[in-house]
């Protein structure tokens, strides 16, 4: 018979309510810009799950050096700090990062008047 294995019990610290605070501010902000677009390529998909959560995570270890940032993040204004250190500080790069990948995603591929057929 197998052993089962324990999962590692959650951890409810203050940092770690923030980072999951963070995540879902960033994946909500995410989730609005590519909203209205129907082809969302799966790069930027991959990039904001990768290397934009990290970005979030590492924001909110930094700044919960800050005593206010700390103590906000005790109170009850808490998800509403998060949102806006988000929205300030995350959502610019991936806003730039969305529009950079759509504007190479949706470019049509062609030839150039140089490869045109010629007779």
């Amino acid at each position: 018979m197998r052993k089962s294995r324990k999962l590692a019990p959650i951890v409810n610290t203050p940092i770690h309510r923030a980072e999951v605070l963070a995540i879902e501010a960033l994946d909500e902000l995410t989730a609005k810009l590519i909203k209205t677009h129907s082809q969302v390529p799966p790069e930027f998909l991959d990039w904001v799950g990768a290397d934009a959560t990290q970005f979030a995570r590492k924001l909110v270890h930094q700044s919960m050096k800050n005593l206010d940032f700390a103590r906000d993040m005790q109170s009850a204004q808490a998800q509403s700090t998060i949102q806006r250190l988000i929205h300030n500080d995350v959502m610019p790069l991936v806003q730039h990062r969305f529009v950079e990948t759509l504007t190479g995603y949706s470019r049509p591929t062609t030839a150039s008047p140089s490869q045109g057929s010629n007779p």
